[in-house]
């Protein structure tokens, strides 16, 4: 039987990454890193928290902070926040005054997360962009991975590749021009062989680079 829209499976180790765990919806996904204090960070939480998500979250560690990486991507903090009132919230600073009115709930820049990160993982905050996404950048011996927002997707309509979110350009886009220039400057220098997008499935390739430089080359 298929699962409710609304509901997650459990948070899962990702393949060659020892500090992600991930969470898929139907559509959505949710990334759960441990933090050198020991406690978790739950990125982009996705609403549907069943008791069986709970679960796989404590296995990791006790929820120290809830991440809205921006300004969209905050519909499950309250649900969160009522589940482990002690986590922080954190989010880009650009983002805090709208995520504030929005939720009601206070944050904290998410740069402060940078000690607490562990080895390997990075926060990356792109320039260009009107929603003030963040990303993370994990390096795990031979993987580096994205973990990313509304910028890219899963594969769209049968493919294997990443993809663009239609509302993405619209919605998304600052400053195209300064955003290009930094994604593609980002990709040559990270080399990234996993792209785990909170809209749709992994992708996971050797030509990852390549693909994604020719979508926001040509298709933004």
């Amino acid at each position: 039987m298929a699962r409710p829209k609304s509901a997650l499976a459990p948070f899962e180790p990702v393949p060659g990454l020892t500090a992600v765990h991930e969470a898929r919806g139907k559509t959505l996904g949710a990334f759960a890193v441990r933090l050198k204090s020991g406690g978790v960070s739950v990125f982009s939480p996705v609403a549907g928290l069943t008791d069986a998500v709970k679960e796989s979250l404590l296995a990791l560690g006790d929820v120290a902070v809830l991440f809205a990486p921006n300004h969209y991507h905050n519909m499950a903090i309250r649900e969160y926040a009522a589940a482990f009132p002690a986590a922080r919230l954190v989010a880009p600073a650009a983002t805090i005054p709208r995520l504030e009115k929005v939720t009601g709930l206070s944050f904290a820049d998410a740069d402060a997360l940078g000690s607490d990160l562990p080895r390997g993982v990075t926060l990356l905050q792109p320039d260009g962009l009107k929603t003030g996404e963040a990303w993370l950048r994990v390096r795990d011996r031979k993987t580096t991975a994205w973990i990313v927002v509304d910028a890219f997707c899963g594969p769209q309509s049968g493919g294997r590749g990443p993809g663009l979110l239609k509302t993405f350009p619209k919605y998304g886009l600052g400053d195209r021009d300064s955003y290009v220039a930094w994604v593609q400057r980002q990709i040559r220098r990270d080399k990234p062989t996993s792209l785990l997008p909170c809209h749709g499935r992994s992708v996971h390739a050797p030509a990852l680079p390549e693909s994604l430089l020719d979508l926001v080359s040509n298709r933004l």
